[in-house]
């Protein structure tokens, strides 16, 4: 008479930490979370075993090498379960870049990205000083100002158009939006938003977008200097 066996395959459904620096994976050990784990389960790591404690049915606890998060990578991790057993499919474990912060001091009333110049521009109130009144150039991965360039009275909203050739600014003490020329900063067009019904006061861009296939056409929602004074698009 033959004894037939069941064998029910390891199915891991997460990893807590789902991902992790790559400075910080290496003392971390990683929980595997699912169903059919079996008392001498493994882990593998990109096909790899790597030293596991078995936790229970539902989870595994395993430790991968210093140099096996040395790297960025997303990982391939899977379950097998002692012989006659079978292995699982596997789930991405992501190994990120280790995570820098850069404090930079600046009183920015708005920030906008530029993918072409790959950087950060900021406009700054006239109450930063020297520099005030100005769009601060910010390089992201020193985390420095490379220059500060005159926008006018009190630049508050930006806007940038699709091909990184103009730098759309509200000016809220002229009421008005002043175009930039990139990369130079170099002032163009300076729009004004008209008055306002509250105490004829200049009405300001309380939003800036260029249309994305024209960069010389734009929309600005306007508002005012005043908390709730608010006009048309």
């Amino acid at each position: 008479m033959k004894t037939r066996v069941w064998l029910e395959t390891p199915r891991p459904s997460s990893a807590n930490p789902a991902k992790a620096p790559c400075a910080v994976a290496r003392d971390m050990p990683i929980v595997i979370n699912g169903t059919n784990f079996m008392t001498g389960a493994t882990v593998l790591w990109n096909g790899k075993t790597i030293p596991t404690t078995y936790l229970s049915t539902t989870q595994l606890q395993a430790q991968p090498a210093a140099k096996q998060v040395g790297t960025p990578n997303i990982v391939q991790l899977a379950v097998a379960n002692p012989a006659p057993g079978t292995t699982s499919t596997s789930i991405n474990f992501n190994v990120t870049y280790p995570a820098k912060v850069t404090v930079l001091n600046l009183p920015a009333n708005s920030l906008i990205w530029d993918p072409y110049a790959q950087r950060i521009y900021a406009s700054l109130p006239s109450s930063y000083g020297t520099h005030g009144n100005s769009i601060a150039v910010i390089n992201p991965a020193t985390g420095g100002v490379g220059g500060f360039y005159f926008a006018g009275s009190e630049p508050n909203q930006l806007a940038l158009s699709n091909d990184s050739s103009y730098l759309y600014v509200g000016l809220n003490g002229n009421g008005s939006v002043q175009r930039l020329d990139l990369p130079a900063f170099t002032p163009d067009i300076d729009v004004s938003l008209g008055t306002g019904t509250y105490q004829d006061e200049p009405n300001t861009a309380s939003s800036l977008q260029v249309y994305p296939s024209d960069p010389h056409s734009w929309a600005a929602a306007l508002g005012s200097t005043n908390c709730c004074n608010e006009g048309p698009l």
